[in-house]
């Protein structure tokens, strides 16, 4: 095991052991202070400290440089630690509400359960931060606020990474507005009225998260993991995308593997949306979109997919035996391998499709259109295969 993975409960251990003696000054040089309620410490440079349960409240740290500093259970509410240098500190169950962290380098630090109650973390650099179980109920994490901008604070958008370590997460009413969760992990998180809008949340994972009157106005949901989400949303959700059933259903949605039996996505955008390997037995395509749709191992059999759009889609080893797929949009559309075995292609578009080593035992291909096609035996042709 690693020295940083052993070093959260041995910090752990000795914040119970020995907690600080206030009256200790930090800091080297001519920037020295002593730590308290209300005290004076911007600048302060205090590599390692160790504030253990110390009462910070209000005091000013702004600027400070306090890299792997052990502020345990401190109690830092209302604190000013703008643009302070925290890089792998020790924040666990640390009181930093309504504190303004707005520009601090929090690279690596540990925050486990922390409370982060409307703390403001706009700018805030959170790579690699540990969140689990951290309170952040109407924190603020987005862009820029118009008129606050602190002098030698840059206002960027935020990037919380926190790999697993922001599962369950408490977000109610968090301000998440331009926020970069990309890859971000919050299964079981309180999304509660949060407000996403415009946030990135690229191949997040939502599972079981509560978004009960969150706002995903404009929010990227490309290749998020849902599932068993609980409740709704407020508003129009990212690009044209809904909830049904507690999952993400739009342009760029992921259902890989999941079971979509009975499912209705009459006109629904599913543009690039992942559904590899998904059941969809029963569903209801009528109108929808699936350009660029990747449904490689998808069972597809005897469905209606009359006039839909399936260009460029993937459909690598789809089963679509007894499909009806009359006036089907199949330009550049990956067949390879697919079931076609009695398939109804007639007036089907397959101008550059691949149809390598498909199954087409009778299958239907009447005054279909074919132009540079790949077909099942691998040959090129202008002409029906």
């Amino acid at each position: 095991m690693s020295i940083r993975r052993l070093l959260p409960t041995a910090l752990f251990l000795l914040a119970l052991a020995a907690p600080v003696a206030q009256a200790d000054r930090i800091g080297t040089g001519l920037a020295t202070c002593t730590p308290g309620a209300g005290a004076s410490c911007a600048g302060v440079v205090a590599h390692g400290a160790l504030l253990m349960h110390a009462d910070l409240h209000g005091i000013s740290l702004k600027g400070a440089r306090m890299h792997l500093a052990n502020l345990y259970a401190a109690n830092l509410r209302g604190a000013d630690l703008r643009g302070a240098h925290l890089h792998g500190a020790t924040l666990h169950r640390a009181n930093l509400r309504e504190a303004d962290l707005r520009g601090a380098k929090l690279h690596g630090a540990l925050m486990h359960f922390a409370d982060l109650r409307k703390a403001d973390l706009r700018g805030a650099k959170l790579v690699g931060a540990s969140l689990i179980g951290a309170n952040l109920r109407g924190a603020k994490l987005g862009g820029k606020r118009k008129g606050a901008h602190a002098k030698g604070v840059r206002q960027s958008t935020p990037i919380l990474w926190c790999g697993t370590a922001c599962a369950g997460a408490d977000l109610t009413s968090a301000d998440l507005t331009n926020a970069d969760l990309t890859g971000v992990d919050l299964t079981n998180a309180k999304l509660t009225s949060a407000n996403l809008t415009r946030a990135n949340l690229t191949n997040a994972i939502l599972s079981g998260a509560d978004i009960t009157n969150a706002n995903f106005a404009y929010t990227d949901l490309t290749g998020v993991i849902s599932g068993g989400m609980i409740g709704m949303p407020i508003g129009s959700v990212g690009s044209g995308s809904t909830v049904m059933s507690g999952y993400f259903v739009g342009p760029g949605a992921n259902l890989a593997g999941v079971d979509l039996t009975g499912a209705n996505f009459m006109n629904v955008n599913l543009t690039g949306a992942n559904l590899s390997n998904a059941n969809v037995t029963g569903t209801n395509f009528s109108g929808a979109i699936l350009t660029g749709a990747v449904l490689s191992g998808a069972n597809l059999a005897g469905l209606d997919l009359t006039g839909l759009n399936l260009a460029s889609a993937n459909l690598t080893g789809a089963n679509l035996s007894s499909a009806n797929l009359n006036s089907a949009y199949l330009a550049q559309a990956n067949l390879t391998n697919a079931n076609l075995t009695n398939a109804n292609l007639t007036f089907a578009f397959l101008v550059e499709a691949n149809l390598t080593g498909a199954t087409t035992t009778g299958w239907i291909t009447t005054q279909a259109t074919w132009l540079t096609t790949t077909c099942p035996n691998g040959t090129v042709q202008n002409t029906p295969c």
